[in-house]
């Protein structure tokens, strides 16, 4: 397992944190998650 930097992942966290805030990458990223649950799924 590569192991991640501590202020790396802080500052991803950050930028996600601001970057879902819009509706719009909101939107995209849930549909994104969600076709991505179906594929692990098999459906």
């Amino acid at each position: 397992m590569i192991e991640l930097d501590e202020r790396f992942v802080k500052a991803t966290h950050t930028v996600w944190k601001h970057l879902i805030r819009d509706p719009l990458i909101y939107d995209m990223v849930w549909g994104e998650s969600r076709a991505r649950d179906m594929d692990a799924d098999g459906e």
